[in-house]
């Protein structure tokens, strides 16, 4: 019969272990839900992880404050390895080749058929001379080590693809739910956010190419990630600072705001009062 102290020190021992968050959804990767009072905040902490902990804030009022993600949370497997260097060579050469393709492409001005053209024949000149040359001195050298490839075999199989195939179809899913949300305005705000991410994109777009951002995205991916891994923690406490200390400084404005669209709304007719009220967030106002 097991000791009740000890099955309580168990149970309080299992308690404390970590357990993984829920994935992020669309809305929190832009910002997540502005708290309508912001005060002192208070840290509580939840696990990421089997081995560190993530800040999850609240206000007085109750309100979670979550940071913003800054590691992509649906890339897992292999591609987490190599983007969080779990295989430092592996991890190097893939940096190091990406880095040349990229400063490629955006100093040398070189285009991208261009590159992926000269990187084809440097890799079959270098395979004809190798392979070649090693058969013709296999007197010397030995056994034929280049040896013969084997043709014919599965490289992919159903059961290699069904791993990917659930966690695709979620967020395929998932994102053409969050294109419904945007396109049908069943979230006002959110679809107002797109509007200035999209907007904010444009003007970025103005500023550089595309060569240019899909190479800082590929920095991002193999930078940001292991950085936020070591220092999620100075990380997560710096970002909820600013976003309390942002909105605060946006709170009378917003207050501003909202009191001047309840004005307008109700110098409008009956019927239309309930949709703008809805429409822009505000709560009906009780005669």
């Amino acid at each position: 019969m097991a000791d009740p102290e000890s099955e309580s020190s168990s149970h309080n021992h299992s308690s404390n272990q970590p357990t993984n968050p829920s994935s992020p959804s669309v809305d929190d990767l832009l910002g997540g839900q502005s708290p309508s009072e912001v005060d002192s905040l208070t840290r509580t902490e939840s696990a990421k992880g089997t081995s560190d902990a993530v800040g999850e804030y609240t206000t007085t009022y109750g309100t979670k404050h979550t940071p913003i993600p800054l590691a992509p949370s649906f890339i897992s497997g292999k591609a987490a390895q190599l983007i969080y260097w779990r295989n430092i060579f592996v991890s190097s050469v893939v940096f190091v080749v990406g880095n040349i393709f990229f400063l490629t492409i955006t100093v040398g001005k070189k285009s991208v058929i261009s590159v992926l053209s000269y990187a084809f024949m440097i890799q079959l000149g270098l395979s004809f001379v190798y392979v070649n040359f090693s058969k013709l001195f296999v007197g010397f050298l030995g056994p034929d080590f280049v040896g013969t490839p084997t043709l014919g075999r599965p490289y992919v199989t159903k059961e290699s693809l069904s791993k990917y195939l659930e966690t695709s179809s979620k967020l395929i899913n998932t994102s053409i739910d969050q294109i419904k949300i945007a396109l049908f305005c069943v979230d006002n705000m959110f679809t107002l956010k797109l509007l200035g991410f999209f907007y904010f994109l444009s003007w970025v777009g103005k500023w550089m190419s595309t060569a240019t951002m899909m190479y800082l995205v590929f920095l991002y991916t193999f930078t940001v990630p292991v950085i936020y891994e070591h220092f999620h923690k100075e990380v997560d406490e710096f970002v909820v600072f600013v976003k309390a200390r942002i909105h605060e400084v946006l709170r009378p404005l917003v207050q501003t705001v909202q009191q001047q669209l309840k004005q307008g709304i109700d110098r409008c007719p009956p019927r239309v009062r309930p949709h703008l009220r809805h429409a822009f967030g505000i709560e009906e106002k009780v005669e």
